[in-house]
């Protein structure tokens, strides 16, 4: 039987988490949900919370730099909703609006 991609999500996110509970950007104690029990159990909708532990990209999709090996260095970290949220929002912001549009004609 072979580990389906959620799993391993959620296996990745409790590694993390357990190594060090709090955000790697602001530094707040997360807060560990695991949403498959709440959908099993039928409900159909479970809002994200601010400190939710989520996993983040150090690059991120835009970043020149994403997918370059970085010398065995950890590419992924733990980080809360907000901030993973935030540094989105703030990077498409950032983001010349000719180069949004390249990258999504090229299916980026």
């Amino acid at each position: 039987m072979s580990i389906g991609r959620c799993d391993k999500r959620r296996m990745q996110i409790f590694r993390f988490w357990t190594e060090s509970p709090n955000c790697h950007w602001c530094g707040q104690p997360t807060l560990l949900i695991f949403r498959g029990a709440y959908f099993a159990a039928g409900e159909n909708f479970l809002p994200f919370r601010d400190n939710e532990a989520t996993i983040d990209h150090l690059n991120s999709k835009l970043s020149s730099e994403r997918g370059q090996y970085n010398d065995g260095k950890r590419r992924r970290v733990l980080s809360c909703k907000k901030c993973n949220h935030n540094r989105s929002v703030q990077e498409h912001i950032d983001t010349p609006i000719e180069e949004l549009r390249e990258r999504c004609s090229k299916g980026m």
